[in-house]
């Protein structure tokens, strides 16, 4: 970033790098001599660094990773499941980062449950969950692969997502949320789904009506794509079991 004075070089200190690096006083001073080399040159160094810290990332983790053992595990089974799917509008996405990005990550929340709503939104958030320190990353390759259509928004606290909501133009909103571990299926099941729509709405209702979420459970439960016994089991690792309980209340 250039300054009046200069150059301001932000470094993400979370990435996973500096967890395998030893020292990284030693990854600072490449990082400094690199953007020396390249400031004076004729070279677009923002495109330069996102292919750079992508294939970097690769390298590092591929070489520090530890072998896996010899014994064969089977795929995990899938079974496709009625009325129930990513929606349509994050479809082609959700194939480019299941051949492009190289972590774990999954679509949640409105991702799969939108067509469940009751209401008309004119501006949707979509939830990704993806491994920690490996959020930049998504966000930057989502943003590559369509700047125009999404905004996206990486932890973000509930103030940046309503001032995101009130001030931009546009009407599709991916949150991306870090977790320590993130399940291998690149969309949530309707019970997680379900769950993590009500985590997200505890921050903030983000212009979601307080009706929807019982309708969603109704219609999931009707449809038997979740019952009690699956949510609760959600519900205690996620600490919300009083809520689910009093949603149980409003559709019995």
């Amino acid at each position: 970033e250039k300054i009046p004075s200069g150059y301001k070089i932000k470094i993400n200190r979370k990435s996973p790098i500096f967890t395998i690096i030893g020292n990284p006083l030693f990854l600072i001073g490449l990082i400094e001599l690199e953007v020396k080399t390249f400031i004076n040159q004729s070279v677009n160094y923002r495109d330069f660094l996102k292919h750079r810290n992508a294939t970097w990332t690769k390298f590092v983790k591929d070489w520090s990773e530890t072998p896996e053992k010899t014994t064969k595990r089977k795929p995990p089974h899938i079974i496709p499941l009625p009325n129930y799917s990513i929606v349509d509008e994050l479809g082609e996405l959700h194939e480019f980062l299941k051949e492009k990005f190289e972590f774990n990550f999954q679509f949640t929340a409105l991702s799969t449950l939108r067509p469940f709503l009751q209401n008309a939104y004119n501006k949707i958030i979509y939830n990704i969950n993806v491994t920690k320190n490996a959020g930049q990353q998504l966000h930057d390759m989502i943003l590559d692969f369509n700047s125009k259509e999404f905004v996206v928004l990486l932890n973000p606290k509930s103030e940046e997502i309503n001032k995101a909501l009130e001030y931009s133009e546009k009407r599709k909103f991916i949150v991306i949320r870090e977790y320590t571990t993130v399940s291998k299926e690149t969309w949530s099941s309707p019970t997680k789904a379900w769950i993590d729509l009500l985590l997200e709405l505890k921050r903030g209702p983000y212009g979601i009506r307080g009706d929807e979420m019982a309708n969603i459970l109704d219609y999931l439960l009707d449809n038997n794509l979740t019952n009690h016994a699956r949510l609760e089991t959600v519900g205690r690792h996620k600490n919300v079991l009083n809520e689910i309980d009093r949603f149980f209340g409003d559709v019995d």
